[in-house]
């Protein structure tokens, strides 16, 4: 039975064919190849003057989280729960453009096999 495969060595990608327990055999003719990654942004730091690589559209999401976390702190449920549902909100406006191409229909990735 063989299958491709595929590895990232250094700043190249391989392709090949895997049959068996041998080696796998390259393949040695020229594709093009389309692949898709996700952009994960820097560590959060105390340093105000550094700009967050999270696009501004998720701030308001951020914020509704500290929000809630504050008043749960406080004892304040009834205002936690209101900036959960807040938070939840942002969150799934955030996901939704997140899985969204630009020209406004929806992608899915879905793993080989499945």
């Amino acid at each position: 039975m063989s299958s491709n495969v595929w590895w990232i060595k250094g700043d190249q990608i391989g392709i090949g064919v895997f049959s068996g327990n041998t080696v796998p055999t390259l393949i040695t003719s020229v594709y093009a190849v389309r692949y898709f990654g996700v952009k994960l942004a820097a560590d959060f730091t105390t340093d105000l003057s550094e700009e967050s690589d999270l696009p501004s559209p998720y701030h308001r999401a951020l914020l509704a989280g500290v929000m809630r976390n504050f008043a749960e702190d406080d004892d304040n449920f009834q205002t936690a729960l209101y900036w959960r549902e807040v938070y939840r909100e942002l969150r799934r406006e955030a996901k939704r453009e997140a899985n969204t191409r630009k020209d406004g229909t929806a992608y899915d990735v879905v793993a080989p096999g499945y």
